[in-house]
């Protein structure tokens, strides 16, 4: 549930822009008897007055906001867009090649597969086998250690990410910092660790960890700008 100081963040030139609305009809309603369903009074002409000044002040501030806040930021934005939309690309890649590491090389995975679809592609194989990406990287490298690979490398683009924070909304951050917090390194390590790794290479674990991956390829393809 968004609080509601992230409610006010998100909608906060909404609110501005009504506030505007409110103070032209103002200045119609008062100065140019252009009553609409509220009608007017005549008898509160000193109240009046300092409505149609205040609306006045209102106005001419919300003008200088919007051409040099407003209009500005989303020029900005725009550009900003590009290079945020180049990352979250790399990062959607690297999670959907760690999706298709136990698939084989020349077999294109389709990409509404569904998560328990890809846990029973992950329960087939071994941890350890042979990463199937790897035939298009030059990289000799098992599937755990591939996801590994691809998951630092999207922490890293996460935080690149997280560099643009001033452009980026609320929710927008928070699951990018759910990618660059996420527990992933921890669940290949308990799955992984010398000391019954074998014991440990089971469908329960390659369930586990397919489960994982799916979830941050899915949290990745969700995130908008």
């Amino acid at each position: 549930m968004k609080s509601i100081e992230q409610w006010l963040l998100k909608y906060s030139d909404y609110y501005v822009m009504a506030i505007a609305l409110i103070c032209l009809y103002a200045i119609f309603q008062i100065k140019f008897n252009f009553a609409f369903w509220m009608g007017y009074s005549e008898k509160a002409d000193a109240w009046n007055e300092i409505i149609t000044n205040l609306s006045y002040s209102y106005l001419a501030g919300f003008i200088f906001y919007l051409l040099t806040v407003t209009l500005p930021h989303k020029k900005m934005k725009g550009k900003v867009k590009v290079a945020l939309d180049s990352k979250l690309n790399m990062i959607r890649s690297n999670y959907k090649a760690c999706v298709e590491s136990v698939y084989h090389p020349l077999k294109a995975m389709s990409l509404d597969i569904t998560k328990d679809e890809a846990i029973a592609n992950f329960k087939e194989v071994s941890f350890y086998q042979k990463c199937k990406m790897g035939y298009f990287q030059d990289k000799d490298i098992s599937v755990v250690d591939y996801i590994r690979l691809k998951h630092q490398e999207n922490v890293i683009r996460a935080a690149e990410l997280l560099e643009y924070k001033p452009w980026l909304s609320s929710e927008t951050a928070a699951q990018i910092e759910e990618i660059r917090n996420s527990n992933l390194p921890a669940v290949i390590i308990s799955l992984t660790q010398s000391i019954g790794k074998d014991q440990l290479d089971n469908e329960d674990g390659r369930g586990m960890l397919a489960g994982e991956v799916y979830d941050l390829w899915t949290l990745a393809k969700n995130i908008k700008f």
